[in-house]
This record gives structure tokens, sequence and C-alpha cells, in this order.
């Protein structure tokens, strides 16, 4: 299945999920007439692409309290998670976390542990892709594992250091060069 319709298929899959918790037979007595939805980047961003599409449906069905995108950007999504955590428990914000939340608390970048949030519902899940350009003498892992152990060439990694991605290129580089 190709990556776009790979996509499609998650953000169908999560909204339907969301339209299907948000009855009004189980919704509780909340406060608020909005409540916000803290996404902790920046618009126009991966998080906040799919955190706007699931609310707008979620809020097209008649969700009580309509939710707000609201989006918190700085430290790496860690100024995000400090408001979230530091929120009345009162239902009226909720936060758009994922690993890097977790990940950050690991690498003593933040106080915050995953026991400063409920969870309430996984929308969605975020795959780890190894990528290459077409042209690259290796079409899997095991192939890109053989070609590095050779070291006839270089090869060079990008990831974001502060989530889940880092820990395959640290897998492979432990494989490469134990």
């Amino acid at each position: 299945m190709p990556i776009k319709n790979l996509f499609k298929a998650s953000l169908a899959g999560a909204a339907l999920f969301a339209l299907s918790v948000t009855g009004a037979s189980a919704a509780p007595d909340i406060p608020c007439g909005t409540a916000k939805l803290i996404v902790p980047w920046g618009a126009g961003g991966g998080t906040d692409i799919i955190f706007r599409q699931i609310v707008d449906k979620v809020n097209k069905n008649g969700a009580k309290p309509q939710l707000q995108v609201v989006n918190v950007g700085g430290q790496g999504g860690n100024k995000g998670a400090k408001q979230a955590a530091k929120a009345k428990p009162d239902g009226c914000t909720l936060f758009a976390i994922h690993q890097s939340a977790i990940t950050s608390y690991f690498t003593g970048r933040i106080d915050i542990t995953w026991d400063a949030f409920e969870p309430v519902s996984m929308v969605t899940s975020t795959p780890s892709i190894i990528g290459a350009n077409v042209n690259t003498p290796f079409n899997n892992l095991t192939d890109l594992v053989a070609a590095a152990k050779k070291k006839s060439r270089n090869y060079y990694c990008w990831w974001n250091f502060w989530v889940n991605k880092s820990i395959c290129v640290f897998i492979i580089r432990r494989c490469c060069w134990s």
C-alpha cells in the first residue's frame, strides 16, 4: 500500500474511532464550552495536521464540549507538555502526546513522566521508516547492514534525536560497528 494511501487509511480510522467515542451517552460533565487540545509543536507540522483533521471531524459530529487545537511550540514539545501537566484536571485541557514527551524525560530534558497524563485514546500510530535514495545499492535493512559492514563507503543518517526514530539508528550502528 503506498504511504499516501496508508496515511489516508490511518487518518480515516483514527477519525472514525474518535467519532465513535464522542456519543452523548458517554459524555462526562465537563465545565467548559470548548476544550483545548494542546499540540506541543507549531502549526503545519505532522502532529498538528493529524489532530486538526480529527478535531474537525469530532466537532462536526457534535462533540460537547467542542475541541480547539492550541499550538504550544517550543523546547521540542516540552513547553506544551509542561503546560498540559499544570492544567486543572477538569477535562478542559487535552494533550496530543507522543513518544517525544517520554524520551525527553529519559534524556533529562524534562521532569514530567507519563504519570502526569491520563490516557484518553490512542488515535494514531507513527511508523519508523528507514528510507534511502532510489539508486542506493540496497533495498532492505539486511542489505543496508551488509553494505555498512563492508565499510567500502560512508553512509550518512539523519534523524530527530529526541524521538523513537533515533533508536533505529542506534540499533543499526550497534549491528554494524559493535
